[in-house]
């Protein structure tokens, strides 16, 4: 499995793992008696965290490895599918959490059109993208600053979004390279 571009419990940097959970942790409150899709999954444990609150979970991802690794976690609320997540079809849900996954898509008008219809009519979208980043990464198509970050799919309204600073998030622009922008926006 490439635990450059995934975060595996057990395997990864403590620290990257504590980021990743952190994210998860910021969005409980959202994903309270909640129906979730948690899109880009990886290999599930921010699903796991989800389900504890959700209604009703499911994780997808491409990679075969990452969807074996999450099936550890499987509940009778929470269940894990390997798919590529613009063909992905799914009845609508009240939260999209999709995690680190945006600078992987090439086409994001295509990636917007497939949240739209994966979301209920005033559902919520929460992603995050890396910002400001200094180096070529193979695996990602795009880079973000705060404002392209702020307006990506236009066709969502903006709800509120946080800057996370290793373990710590704000509200205040003080974005730089390593941190991450948490986005939630609303399906109208």
């Amino acid at each position: 499995m490439n635990i450059d571009e995934r975060v595996v419990p057990g395997f990864s940097n403590t620290f990257n793992l504590q980021k990743h959970i952190a994210r998860y942790n910021l969005v409980l409150g959202e994903a309270e008696n909640k129906t979730v899709l948690d899109l880009a999954c990886g290999t599930g444990y921010g699903s796991f965290l989800l389900d504890m609150v959700a209604t009703k979970v499911e994780g997808v991802d491409i990679s075969d490895e990452a969807i074996d690794f999450a099936q550890r976690f499987v509940t009778p609320s929470l269940s894990f599918k390997k798919a590529n997540i613009l063909t992905y079809k799914h009845t609508p849900v009240d939260l999209i959490v999709s995690f680190e996954t945006i600078e992987h898509i090439k086409d994001l008008d295509k990636l917007e059109k497939k949240f739209s219809t994966l979301l209920k009519t005033s559902g919520k979208l929460i992603y995050s993208v890396p910002l400001y980043e200094n180096y070529n990464n193979p695996y990602h198509f795009h880079t973000f600053n705060l404002q392209n970050g702020l307006n990506l799919f236009s066709s969502f309204k903006l709800d509120n979004f946080a800057i996370q600073d290793g373990l710590n998030f704000s509200n205040i622009d003080n974005a730089k390279p390593f941190t991450y922008l948490i986005v939630s926006k609303l399906n109208l």
